[in-house]
Parts: C-alpha cells; structure tokens; sequence
C-alpha cells in the first residue's frame, strides 16, 4: 500500500524566481535567436514576462478540474466534525495565481482561491457570482491564515491538491459551498475581516448539502455508557382473583430480559397456580339432579386448553400443565393468541400463498409419478435387446445429452473422427426406415434397422493395394495364411504415429522451440536423426515473427509432411540420394482417421441415463430441483403442513414493544445494556399463536393436520451458512412431553422444546447487547462483533486486528471472533444485537464497534493552530475508530440495579 503525505504547497518551476508586479506575478527570461543557416553566434537578451493572476481567472471547468467533493452534492447528512473540502486534479492549481513570490524554505504560501462554507441565510451564489455573504461568513475564513487551509497530497503515483473551509456546519441546517478568488486585480487581499475589497465576489464553483445532526461516529461511540440492567426485560404480574381470595404478585421475563436472575416467589406461584388449577377443573357442565332423564351435558366456554391440539389430556404432561396452570405462562400464550388474531390477515395471505405453492408442487408430483409409472412399463416391455435397436430409439435423446467438453452426446459419436452420421439418428432417417412402405419393397417389406446401423458404423475400406484384374495382395497372405501386407510392415502402427505426430503439433506457431521439440518427437517415433535437416527445412519460413511481434507461420499438415519427407530422403544412403530416390519417395497418404463407435458401449451408457426403472430417474431430478421442502422418494402426493417463513417477534415489537424489552423505555440515551433472550416466553408465544393460527386455518379451508407447528420462528435468526432463516423451536408434536411430576420432565422452555445444532448447551438462550444511541441509525453499518482471546493470545494485538469471522473452528471453545447471528431494531435509536454466545460467559468477550468504511475526511475539532498545511492535514486526518469494550465490565454492570 502506498504511503500517504501532505506537502505545504506545490508550484511550477518558471514562477521559483517569479516576483511581484502589479498584483501579479512576473520574471525575466533569457531568449536565444539562432540563425542556423550561417555561422554567426546567436544572440541572447533578456525579456520580461508577466504570469496570469487570479483577476484574470473567469471561472472554473468543473469537470477537468475537480476531482472531488466532500460531502457530496445533496448530501443530507454531513457530518458536522468534518472540515468540507474539494480536491483538485492539478497539484498546483491552488497556488499557481497567486501574486505573492515563493521564497525558498517558505512554510506556507497562500491560495488564490478559497472554499467559503455558510448557511443558505449566510451564503449563496448564483450566476458565476456569490449573491448572499453574511460578514460572520467572511470572519470565520480569515485570510491571513489561508495558506492553512490548501495543500497536496501524494499517494503512490498520484498526487493532487485540496482546499479545505474552516467553519464548522449547524447541525441540521443546509449549506453552500462556494470557490471564490482571494486576490484583487491590484494584488490585495479580496477581504480583511468584515471589510471588503471588492464590488462583487466570483463564484467559480457551489454546491448544497445538508449538515447531520451535532456529533459523527467518535464522538457517538464515545459517549456510550455502560448502563445497569435493574429491572430491564421483567415485568410485573398480578394473579387477582376475589372469589378465591387470591392475590399474587408476580413477575415475568419478557423475550429480552436481564442476566440477573429471577425472583422465584415459590409461595405467590404455588397459590396462583393452585388456583388457576382448580379453576381449569371448574368450569365444565353437571347433571341437574331434579331432572329425569338428565340432558346432555353442553358445552361450556372456558379458558384455552394449550396444547390440546398436540396433546389429548393437557393435565398428565409437564410443560402442557404449566402452560395452562401457572398465569405467567397462560399470559403470554394469551399474548401469542392475541398476536394471531391481530395479524391475522397478514398471516392468512402467507399462508395462502404457500397452499397456492404446495398445490402447484402436487400437481408437479402427480404428474411425474404418472409419467415415471407409464415410461417404467413401456421400459420393461418394450425395450429392445439389440444395442442397434436401442441406439435407433434413444438416437433423438442423444442430442440434448452433455458430455464432460460441454458438447452434446450426439455430437461426440458422429464427429469427424466417427464413422457415425448424425443424419442417422434423424427423425427424417427414421420414417425412411419404417417397415411397410414403398421403400421397404425391396427387402421384402422389412428393413433390418440393425444391420443398417451396423453397417454405418462399420470402418473404412482400406486403400487398394493392386492393379485392377490382379489379386488383391491381402487375399493372397490371406490364403496363404500370413498377416496382410500393411501388418506385416508395421504401417499401422507407422501411421498412428505419424497422425499423433500431427495432431500435437497443428496449429501451433513455428519457432525455434517447437521445431526442437517437432524434432525431438520425430526422431523419437521413427528412431531417426533429423534435426539438421527438419531445421534446415523450416528456415526458409524465417523469420518467424512480423514486427508486432505475431507469428509468420504455423504447423499444417502439409508442412509436416514436408519436413517429415526431409527426414526420410535425408535418410537415404548417398548413391540412392544421388539417383534422385528422395524425390521419388511417395508421399504418405493422409489416412482416414474415422473409427467405429462401440455401439453396446454406448446403447448402456445412454440406457443408463435415462433409464426411468432407477432409483433417480432424469425427470425425478429435474422436477426435485423445482421443490423444496418435500420429501419426493415416495412421489405419494405430499400432505406436508405448512410452515411460513415469519419472525413473529415483529409483531410484538409492532403490537406490544413492552413485551419484547419490558422497561426498555427507560433506557437513557447512549446506553449498553447486556440482555440475554427468554426461551420460556417464545415457547409459551409461539404455542399460543399457533392455537390461533391453526383454528384460522381450519375455518379457511387451508391444509392444517392438527398436529402441524405452521409457525415455528419468533426471532428467526439467519444461517449465514444457508443464507436462510431458522426455527427456534422444534415442532410440538416432537417435543418429549414427559408426565407431569416426572424427575427432569420437560417444562415450558426446555432446551428440547428448541431447534438448535448438535452440541450446543445453552440453545436459544443467547446473549443480547442493546443499544440506545443515534450511532446505528447514522452508521447502519457499523460493524458489531465479539473477540474472545485464546490462551496465549494477546488481547491488544487481537484488538486491533481486523476480524476474521472465517475462523471459525467446529469446535466452538477455540472460535475468537463471533458475528451477530440476529440484528433487531425496536426504535430509530433502540437496537439490539444477538449472538450466539453463552450468556453467563460474558466475562471471556471483549465487544466491539468498527466504524463503517468511508472517504478520506479532515475532522474540525483538532484546532487550528499548526505551522503549515502539511501538518495541518496530517493532525486533523480522520482514522477509523474502533471501540473495545470489556465483557467482564459488560457483565458487571449488567448484575447491578
């Protein structure tokens, strides 16, 4: 990475000497005349220059010489402790008007122009001139110390220049940014003060944005505090029922709660649910004794029997039990009931489009079963057991078969080095070969497709080897019983060498190279010496390369040939060469290089994949890849309940926030509070909202078997794995459910009532950090983690390491960063961050807070008074921030209140 510097000014090297002149800047230059048609010396003289000034400027082209703004036009959030700022593509444009000499050593050198900052009531500019200046605008940019205010800056090959403002932006208010000149045509300072030198101020360059409000990510993060938890997340219950005398006060964790622990209140427990109890037991009709025959006993409307759905007799298990007799849990059941009918629409149009979904996929399913049931038939039945026969019948499948080089299955048996057609597997081929019509009368009115496509495939005939009436010279060795001629010496083997020798080197450019390695393999196939003579052959193509460097020629066939028939006259012993034998050599026939495919080989491979008798058949794997969530292996048609993908906290923190963080109205102003999730709410939520939900359901006509969890996510956290949302809870029906009064029975929020991963103690008992702060709001991508250190490991230097969140070990003891696995946001300035982390090991953590990514920026709180730009720039330069806050502190404070 290159490394960044300030320079305090920058200027072209004909203005080092330049001086003063009216208001400008000019020099004297030595100029030669030099008549170079004769010989007499040339003259030399001294002529005064005058440079251009900052009078003679008339505006700026934007687009040439800016390269950046900051804040960017229309920005409505600038941050008020950055100074504004635009840079130049020119390093010395700042300074290449202005009239005052640049003496050497100098520490500053000021502009001839400036970056005015104000308020829309404090500046404007309009029609190449500033129409609105307010003194106190004027004051706060003083000229006497300007040359503060620009510099260069170099990174690497770039270097360019700044100018910077040095007022500081009301939050919450628009600005104007305006460059203006800061020299009179005499030389003069444009301003002094209030007082000013001129008629009317250009305005070369504005633009408008507006400020944020007081305040940017440092000083945000550093007026956090860590707040205790008191009461935070438990909130006040009272079980009051007269006719009973029973008053118990209790309290309940909402989803959020404290890491404090509870109060137990065994005794104002056992009372309300006792009475709770009996009246459950209560409230069911009796036979009138006075009236014979009794009626039928009615229906009597009673409190909800939670978990009756899943459970036939609720009183004989342990978490239906509690859920029904104990009030904190039959609360926020009701609250999950409540949250069902509220919602109810917008839960319904989810779940109707999933049914809409899950009716689509059925059909889907129907129709493959059908399909695979009727194309398994005609598969047992009807397939030929000639691999001609089937290749004629899978011959059009072929063609939209890939092979491993991307190209189709036909094209790879009927390429040109096949004996294969692909005219053959043609459906015009077909019908030409039906049996029964004027075609076929010649071969008795069948055509045996076999034999056709046997004799398509069988090798090319070789070439003639004798003159016409006389035998054939392999029908001879045949009756004599010796091998044929071209066996007998070595020319197949001969000419599969040679083609290899061919086709490696095609297409290649001729070079030194490759003609050492064409003669490498030569000699090497043929046991021959050709070096000399195959380079003596290839050097009249030289030279091999053009003047851009291209190749002039390249490896064909019949320049091989050429060099290989070198070679082999070369070969020759003198006197043959000498009696013109080389010429006479014949030149090797190109040899038909087509072969026979294997056409069983290829009738199983081809059978083999579309065969609809196997266990994944093509169209069971193309229509599995259109469905989710269903279990195909049957192709029964799928019954599968429906399960929406819905965070359901949003409805609390839609409905009733208090529920969610109970007392987290009171959470002051820029607060940490360490929190932890309430798995006994979600289950005692979710068991209610599904009661509702699924009646909904039944009323509507939608699929709702009794037994189905519809919706199983409260918080819905994100695998980032899967990219996917996931249960916090299993479905009811597979939750144990053991006898009430059983050792170690599973009450509400059991750790086997929740989906978790294997291994994993605490479930969905997670620690939670929530903030109330305008940070997140102003910062949404603050980046928000744990760092726990190792043994060994030095805290300091894995703080200030940039996080490695792929580290991440299966074994969870040896993981040191940890990413949230859940953001909540239950106000503009109220958020939460969940992670999934063992609350009570809070103390082994560090927190952390990286400020997001941004442009450079210079901060205006660093003051103002420096020797010259460069250190300017270099003091008040704006590093990212990064906060570490101590889990042990984090945890301390969370145990007070």
């Amino acid at each position: 990475m290159a490394t960044m510097k300030f320079l305090a000014w920058q200027r072209s090297k004909i203005l080092s000497e330049a001086q003063e002149a009216g208001g400008r800047l000019g020099r004297s230059l030595t100029l030669t005349l030099d008549d170079l048609g004769d010989s007499q010396p040339a003259l030399q003289g001294q002529v005064p220059v005058l440079f251009p000034a900052a009078s003679d400027v008339g505006g700026l082209r934007s687009a040439v010489a800016i390269r950046h703004l900051a804040p960017k036009p229309s920005t409505p959030d600038a941050e008020t402790t950055k100074f504004v700022h635009v840079d130049f593509h020119e390093a010395d444009l700042p300074w290449r008007y202005t009239p005052n000499p640049s003496a050497a050593g100098s520490i500053g050198l000021k502009p001839w122009m400036l970056l005015l900052v104000g308020t829309t009531d404090e500046l404007g500019a309009e029609g190449g001139f500033v129409t609105r200046l307010e003194n106190k605008v004027l004051e706060d940019h003083d000229l006497a110390k300007s040359h503060l205010w620009a510099h260069v800056q170099t990174e690497g090959a770039v270097t360019f220049s700044r100018l910077l403002s040095p007022r500081r932006l009301v939050p919450l208010r628009d600005h104007v940014a305006v460059i203006v000149p800061t020299f009179t045509a005499t030389g003069a300072a444009m301003w002094q003060g209030a007082q000013r030198n001129f008629e009317a101020l250009p305005a070369f360059f504005s633009w408008r944005f507006q400020a944020a409000e007081e305040g940017d990510f440092e000083t945000l993060a550093t007026a956090l505090q860590l707040r205790p938890s008191g009461g935070l997340g438990i909130a006040d219950l009272r079980y009051r029922r007269p006719v009973t005398n029973v008053d118990a006060k209790l309290t309940l964790g909402g989803a959020i709660t404290s890491l404090k622990n509870h109060p137990s209140e065994p005794v104002q427990v056992k009372a309300a649910r006792d009475d709770l109890d009996r009246l459950n037991d209560e409230l069911a009709d009796v036979e009138p004794p006075e009236i014979v025959p009794p009626p039928p006993l009615r229906d009597i409307m009673q409190l909800p029997n939670y978990g009756g759905l899943w459970k036939e007799d609720t009183s004989t298990t342990q978490w239906t039990k509690s859920m029904n007799d104990d009030p904190r849990h039959r609360g926020v059941a009701g609250l999950g009931l409540w949250m069902g009918v509220v919602e109810q629409e917008s839960l319904m149009d989810a779940a109707v489009k999933q049914a809409g979904a899950l009716q689509d996929a059925a059909q889907r399913v129907g129709h493959l079963a059908f399909g695979l049931d009727a194309a398994r038939r005609l598969w047992r039945r009807r397939l030929p057991d000639v691999a001609e026969l089937e290749l004629r019948l899978f011959g059009p499948a072929m063609g939209r078969m890939l092979t491993d080089g991307q190209g189709t299955l036909l094209g790879y048996v009927t390429s040109k080095t096949r004996t294969l057609d692909s005219a053959i597997f043609s459906s015009a081929a077909q019908r030409l070969l039906r049996n029964g019509t004027a075609r076929s009368r010649f071969s008795n009115g069948r055509i045996d497709r076999a034999a056709f496509l046997a004799a398509a495939n069988e090798a090319p005939e070789r070439a003639e080897k004798a003159p016409p009436g006389l035998p054939h010279v392999d029908a001879v060795a045949r009756a004599l019983g010796e091998q044929p001629l071209e066996d007998a010496l070595g020319l197949p083997p001969f000419d599969e060498r040679l083609e290899e020798i061919l086709q490696k080197f095609a297409g290649q450019p001729v070079d030194d190279e490759r003609i050492r390695d064409f003669v490498a393999v030569v000699n090497d196939a043929f046991g021959l010496q050709c070096g000399e003579l195959i380079e003596h052959f290839f050097s009249q193509f030289q030279p091999f390369l053009d003047r851009s460097g291209r190749p002039t020629r390249f490896f064909d066939r019949e320049t091989m040939l050429a060099a290989i028939e070198s070679c082999l006259a070369g070969n020759l012993r003198g006197e043959s060469q000498e009696g013109g034998l080389g010429a006479a050599l014949p030149r090797p026939e190109e040899p038909d290089g087509r072969r026979p495919a294997k056409l069983g080989d290829l009738a199983a491979i081809v059978g083999g994949a579309i065969d609809p008798t196997q266990a994944m058949p093509p169209a069971w794997v193309r229509v599995k890849a259109t469905i989710t969530g269903l279990d195909l292996a049957t192709l029964a048609p799928p019954e599968a309940p429906i399960g929406l993908d819905y965070p359901t906290w949003t409805l609390v923190n839609r409905h009733e926030r208090e529920w969610l963080l109970p007392g987290a109205g009171a959470i002051p102003p820029n607060s940490i509070v360490s929190l932890q999730t309430n798995p006994t709410f979600v289950d005692a939520f979710m068991v209610g909202i599904n009661t509702q939900f699924l009646s909904e359901m039944r009323w509507r006509n939608l699929p709702a078997p009794r037994v189905s969890t519809p919706l199983r996510m409260f918080w819905g956290y994100i695998n980032h794995e899967t990219a996917k949302r996931e249960a916090d809870i299993r479905p009811v029906v597979d939750w144990p459910s053991k006898p009430f009064g059983e050792p170690g029975a599973d009450d509400v929020g059991d750790l086997s009532h929740q989906a978790i991963k294997p291994g994993d103690t605490t479930g969905k008992q997670d620690l939670v950090i929530a903030f109330r702060t305008a940070l997140f709001r102003r910062y949404p991508s603050t980046l928000v983690y744990l760092v726990r250190p190792l043994p060994g490991d030095d805290p300091d230097t894995l703080l200030q390491a940039p996080p490695n969140f792929a580290d991440a070990p299966a074994d969870r003891n040896q993981r040191r960063y940890f990413g949230p696995i859940f953001f909540g946001q239950m106000e503009p300035d109220l958020v939460f961050f969940a992670f999934d982390v063992d609350p009570q090991t809070l103390d082994q953590f560090w927190l952390v807070l990286d400020e997001p990514p941004s442009e450079l920026r210079f901060r205006n709180d660093q003051g103002l008074a420096w020797p010259n730009s460069a250190k300017f720039a270099e003091r008040t330069i704006d590093k990212p921030t990064r906060v570490a806050i101590s889990g042990a502190e984090l945890e301390r404070q969370a145990q007070n209140g």
